[in-house]
């Protein structure tokens, strides 16, 4: 799950960067706005000093006031002008820790938010648990290696042993548990197709679908186990097949079987027509017939 995490990882960084960018871009442009606004404010100041000491030079000049008076104001006028200057000053600081303190707590607070709810949101909806079955289903070099060694051989009994072995940690794996039943009882080992049948039948119930066609073969599972003999388990699987679907093939196929074995050929002949009714193309359409 190694690739999942850092594939997930890098997903989860690009989204973040399309919040940080804007942010950041746009607290800079207000950061930036300010300063002008205070680097203007100054401007005005000195401007305002200038021509306030012009009409004081001017009021000296023609005698309004005198020089002492001149000088008294024109110390008042430049304490003004420098305590107008150290306040902006000491507003610029403000300016720039405000600006970039805020965006960057925002920008924490979302980024956590997003992390979180994607990963949750996942966890709910998405297919974690299909990618660990994936996972834990993937045969690894030297597996695959001895599986078609196995192959090659005829050795089917250590094919199902493999599959087996993996299907341990992917007990929902529908397709992985069918094949393993099937490829058990072709071999005849019954008792391995009836697990697989059963894990498969939980999974399609806890899905919601219809498990009569497995339950189906689950009942042939059974009865093939018994040598040939409707059991309670072999009767019962028939049963819940035929509740789900009065129609399932596998079940009434199984049906006329026993029948037929039990030399009730009337009902033999009965079970193969109504298979033949319900399933008119049915495979074994020839053999049925004969």
């Amino acid at each position: 799950m190694t690739e999942f995490w850092i594939y997930s990882l890098l997903l989860s960084v690009a989204a973040a960067l399309f919040i940080i960018v804007p942010m950041f871009r746009a607290s800079h442009s207000a950061e930036q706005d300010d300063l002008d606004e205070v680097s203007e404010r100054k401007r005005q100041n000195v401007l305002i000093f200038r021509e306030r000491l012009a009409e004081l030079e001017k009021d000296v000049q023609s005698e309004v006031i005198d020089n002492e008076q001149f000088e008294r104001l024109k110390t008042e006028l430049e304490q003004s002008l420098l305590s107008d200057v150290d306040g902006l000053d000491s507003a610029e600081p403000a300016v720039e820790s405000s600006r970039s303190s805020s965006p960057k707590a925002l920008a924490l607070v979302m980024l956590g938010a997003l992390f979180v709810s994607s990963y949750l949101l996942y966890f709910e909806w998405g297919a974690y648990d299909k990618q660990e079955q994936h996972l834990a289903m993937s045969f690894a070099p030297d597996e695959l290696e001895a599986a078609q060694e196995a192959a090659r051989s005829g050795d089917m009994d250590s094919l199902i042993d493999q599959l087996y072995s993996k299907l341990q940690s992917a007990p929902d794996n529908i397709e992985g548990w069918m094949l393993l039943a099937r490829t058990a009882m072709n071999v005849e080992k019954y008792d391995l197709a009836v697990e697989g049948f059963s894990q498969v039948i939980s999974s399609i119930e806890k899905a919601g679908e219809n498990p009569a066609p497995v339950y189906g073969l689950l009942a042939q599972a059974h009865y093939f186990q018994a040598k040939g003999q409707m059991t309670s388990d072999a009767r019962s699987a028939i049963e819940q097949a035929l509740a789900n679907d009065e129609n399932e093939t596998n079940a009434i196929g199984l049906l006329a079987i026993y029948a037929f074995d039990q030399d009730n050929y009337e009902e033999a002949v009965s079970y193969w027509q109504r298979l033949l009714e319900v399933s008119p193309d049915h495979p074994a359409r020839a053999s049925i017939e004969a």
